[in-house]
């Protein structure tokens, strides 16, 4: 005798309808593959053999699924922690569309990964040739061919530190530097040398040259040193890191070949970026 209970852990406070007995449990077998979002094919292989469009259709109805930008697919409606929470509709959309060029990228990579504490703008990075297709054009979008592996987040594809810090070094007035102090020396140290020299392989020395500076910023000095050495001889310096302005001359680092004009004002040690209270407020606080 098929069940016909929805399943216990299934939160009841979802405001959601009960669905039709024959559907049930397909609901409770989706609700048990704990994936953030299923598609027409999930639905298929749990329908019982009825039609998985009907299926979807119905829950949609009914509220247990939320409808994603992505066509063919589905948020179950529950809640779970996640670091890539946001990014449902390029996970539907590699789910619908494997081949799609598309990953984490910029600043949210760093706070995926637990390195910028606040939050920031969803960012994804695609090539400069690709199309963006519709259901991710919500997101901020970062241009950039990588020639090395991507890191996986949550089963997302995702900009690995060294494909970040070569964006960075190619275009520094693109990525957000607040905060800079607190995010850079965790994505420094994660960068991995060899995939990084793979990624700068066959760029202008001003990009080589950056990479080393953002790298020796970072406090990875010796990684620094091992990039300028291995950079292009042709190419003529100083090279601007940022945007030169008025209001803020620019800091020459002539081992590096750069004139900085980004750390020069953003930067700050991590331990102001935080406001550390004692036990009893200040008078000023209390209102």
């Amino acid at each position: 005798m098929v069940a016909t209970s929805v399943h216990p852990k299934i939160p009841q406070w979802s405001g959601a309808a009960r669905p039709p007995d024959a559907m049930v449990p397909a609901l409770n077998a989706l609700w048990n593959s704990g994936q953030r979002v299923v598609t027409l094919g999930d639905i298929e292989a749990v329908s019982g053999g009825i039609p998985a469009d009907r299926i979807a259709k119905t829950l949609r109805e009914r509220g247990w699924l939320d409808p994603l930008s992505a066509r063919g697919a589905w948020m179950p409606a529950r809640w779970s922690y996640c670091k890539t929470v946001g990014f449902e509709n390029l996970l539907a959309r590699l789910r619908t569309h494997p081949a799609t060029p598309a990953a984490i990228a910029g600043r949210s990579v760093m706070e995926v990964a637990g390195w910028l504490k606040r939050p920031t703008a969803l960012t994804i990075g695609m090539p400069p040739a690709a199309d963006v297709p519709r259901c991710l054009q919500g997101y901020r979008l970062h241009r950039w061919s990588s020639s090395t592996p991507l890191d996986t987040v949550e089963e997302l594809p995702a900009w690995s530190a060294a494909i970040l810090v070569s964006y960075m070094a190619a275009w520094p007035a693109k990525v957000g530097f607040d905060d800079v102090g607190e995010w850079l020396p965790a994505l420094c140290e994660a960068v991995d040398l060899d995939a990084l020299r793979g990624e700068l392989a066959g760029r202008r020395r001003s990009v080589w040259m950056k990479a080393a500076f953002v790298l020796w910023r970072g406090g990875c000095g010796t990684a620094a040193e091992a990039i300028a050495r291995a950079a292009p001889e042709s190419g003529r310096g100083p090279y601007k890191f940022g945007v030169r302005t008025r209001r803020w001359g620019g800091r020459a680092h002539p081992e590096f070949d750069v004139v900085d004009y980004t750390f020069v004002r953003q930067w700050h040690d991590p331990a102001e970026h935080f406001i550390q209270w004692d036990a009893a407020e200040p008078a000023a606080a209390v209102p």
